[in-house]
């Protein structure tokens, strides 16, 4: 409405009053109009009164009845207007008008306020009370629309909150602290409605219904300039983030010296058209700065792009990173490094992702794996075709065994990933040749995958050192046809080869649960080929026995790396025929094993022997719930034989305890190869 037309309004409502109104005697006027309607409201009706007092005063009131207003808001069944004293000069003054509203949920009488027109400087509102703070409202017609500004400070959100609620306008977040201070003008221009409003909000606490966004003690400046042309709106505007904590599940965000800021774009055509985010910049110190374009539509969002350039690790990861990893292995990382993300949507669900890792360092904190210098693109893409990844890395570790550098080289593509090309990577002293390798369900509970290559030879001394093992000559090796993971369950197919001790070790049967997990679980079954017992007993300090050894470890569970259960047989070839002799030391050792007197020898004249001949000798333990069920090559009155004698001088050895705690037994084991055995005189 233009100000010659809010003019001529004024002037038809005074000559309305003068024809269609009734005249009080010499004491005033009243008018009743019929329904009236505008852009989204309407009124059954209004009354308006002046009336002359005799001190020379005009006294105004009015009421406007079923006043309907554009939906949430609430129908207001009766708005009262009361100035005591109203001053009439070019225009209007009223400084202390009284306003009621009548509603179904109640009565609102805000406090009285100051109301000032004229048809040059239009309405002027002052001393409005809102939510404990103050509003300043000026309309101003101009020649070819008008213009409104609307100034507020101390407004406490909570309270506004409630109040709106009464309105039917509730809200989502719900505020429980918070000020806001703030300006708003606007200006209508013919068809078209411009808008800028500068804001501050101060010690801002708020959590949706969900749970899934929060804010505390938060310190925002927001300013934004917004443009209504027709039905279509655009939006520009800043934001910073000063201070406080904000969260949208399961990403928090704690501001720190340096204030988060953000830069908006927004167009949207009108109602049930596309909404489109044209621009988002978020820049967060120490973290890196990410820019994005969206739209949203029937209230779901889809990303079109999204470019992070240059983002610092720790930070990066802490904060937006390992919110979504909690239960997986990537948990508990020490990282260093950059990263940069570039997100591209060609069309439809056709997604597009380039990251690209510089000098990044993993280390898990539970030593269980680590990468060092982490190099290289990784591409990842629903397309029909995706470039290939690169990676390098200059080092690391799986548990306790050290990773040389390599290079990988493979195709990401939807769920599913492949190697391009065999992959080695040095593991210990050894080769670990990785010919094939695919993956499936990335991303999903029903990851799987799959690789075959070969092991080794890796040096049996260098394992010993690296697992803090007594050193020892041999070699690892063995072919891998296929390893399997799925479900959190990773199985071995063929067999790992051992040669140590002069004699063979093959593990058939590995499976690994939750290799990665709080608590893994590692299956095996184990054979013992013709080991030297010379050998063996010269590396673990356990006393002089020569002789071979056969021996099997099936149903092997190892939980957390522990010994759970397991059916374990050592015992002499029976074609064994190397010379059997067992040392004044060993025989005590095994003696105390199977709950024998370590001293047996110095009670009897075959003290003065330093070694012995003996036929077999053997061991054996079927551990469950802690307790191991012991036995040796065969059963004796009294218990079981560890050691059946042969030869001159000959001797026996016995074991009597069938139940032992799996802990004692493990004491007494590092008691027999630490001490130097009993001493004979």
């Amino acid at each position: 409405m233009s100000s010659i037309q809010v003019r001529n309004a004024l002037c038809a409502s005074g000559l309305l009053l003068l024809v269609s109104g009734r005249v009080l005697g010499s004491t005033g006027l009243e008018l009743d109009t019929g329904p009236m309607a505008g852009p989204g409201w309407s009124a059954a009706g209004a009354r308006i009164a002046l009336e002359f007092t005799t001190s020379g005063s005009t006294r105004a009131s009015g009421r406007i009845f079923g006043l309907e207003l554009p939906s949430p808001l609430e129908k207001i069944r009766e708005m009262e207007f009361l100035c005591p004293a109203l001053k009439l000069d070019k225009g209007f003054a009223c400084p202390a008008a009284q306003l009621k509203f009548q509603r179904s949920a109640g009565a609102w009488r805000p406090p009285p306020l100051a109301i000032r027109f004229d048809p040059v400087s239009g309405l002027h509102l002052q001393g409005l009370m809102l939510a404990d703070g103050k509003l300043d409202l000026r309309f101003i017609p101009t020649p070819e629309g008008w213009q409104a500004n609307l100034q507020a400070g101390g407004v406490v959100l909570p309270i506004l909150a409630q109040w709106l609620a009464g309105w039917g306008l509730a809200t989502d977040p719900e505020f429980s602290a918070g000020q806001f201070t703030g300006k708003l003008d606007l200006e209508q221009q013919a068809s078209v409605l411009k808008g800028e409003l500068n804001a501050s909000f101060i010690n801002l606490a708020f959590s949706s219904d969900d749970g899934e966004r929060a804010g505390e003690n938060l310190s925002v400046e927001l300013r934004a300039r917004g443009e209504q042309t027709g039905t279509a709106w655009r939006l520009t505007g800043n934001a910073k983030l000063a201070a406080g904590v904000l969260g949208v599940e399961p990403v928090w965000v704690e501001v720190g010296d340096a204030p988060l800021a953000m830069q908006f774009e927004v167009a949207w055509p009108g109602q049930g058209k596309v909404l489109e985010l044209q621009q988002l910049q978020i820049q967060h110190p120490g973290v890196g700065e990410l820019n994005a374009r969206a739209s949203l539509l029937d209230g779901r969002w889809t990303l079109h792009q999204a470019e992070l350039e240059r983002g610092h690790f720790p930070a990066l990861y802490q904060v937006y990173l390992q919110p979504f990893l909690y239960g997986t292995p990537l948990a508990e990382l020490e990282t260093t490094g950059e990263l940069s993300f570039a997100l591209h949507r060609a069309g439809g669900d056709e997604l597009d992702v380039e990251i690209e890792l510089q000098q990044l360092d993993l280390y898990d904190r539970q030593q269980r794996f680590g990468l060092e210098q982490l190099s290289g693109r990784l591409h990842w893409g629903t397309g029909k075709r995706v470039p290939e990844s690169v990676l390098k890395w200059a080092g690391g570790h799986v548990y306790r065994a050290p990773l040389g550098p390599a290079s990988l080289r493979g195709e990401l593509k939807g769920q599913d990933f492949r190697l391009i090309e065999p992959l080695e990577v040095q593991v210990l002293d050894g080769p670990l040749r990785v010919a094939g390798f695919k993956l499936q369900g990335l991303g999903t509970p029903a990851l799987s995958w799959e690789l075959a290559g070969s092991l080794g030879p890796l040096s049996m001394a260098r394992i010993s050192q690296v697992m803090e093992w007594p050193s020892f000559e041999g070699s690892l090796a063995g072919e891998i046809p296929a390893v399997r993971y799925a479900r959190g369950v990773m199985t071995v197919e063929g067999e790992l080869g051992v040669r140590v001790f002069d004699g063979d070790v093959v593990v058939r049967g590995l499976h690994l649960e939750e290799p990665f997990g709080v608590v893994p679980r590692l299956r095996a079954e184990v054979d013992f080929r013709n080991l030297s017992l010379d050998a063996l007993t010269r590396v673990f300090s356990f006393g002089t026995i020569r002789g071979r050894l056969d021996g099997a470890l099936h149903g092997l569970l190892l939980e957390d790396w522990q010994p759970r259960a397991f059916d374990a047989r050592f015992a002499t070839p029976v074609d064994d025929h190397s010379r059997h002799r067992i040392s004044q030391r060993a025989v005590g050792n095994l003696s105390s094993l199977g709950g024998g007197p370590a001293d047996i020898l110095s009670r009897s004249f075959l003290r003065f022997f330093e070694d012995f001949s003996y036929q077999r000798l053997g061991i054996s333990c079927r551990l469950r719930r802690g307790l191991c069920e012991m036995g040796g090559v065969e059963d004796s009155p009294e218990g079981y034989y560890l050691v059946k004698g042969g030869g001159i001088p000959r001797i026996d050895v016995k074991g009597f305890n069938r139940r032992v705690d799996w802990s004692t037994l493990v004491e007494r084991l590092k008691q027999a190869t630490a001490s130097q055995g009993p001493v004979v005189k």
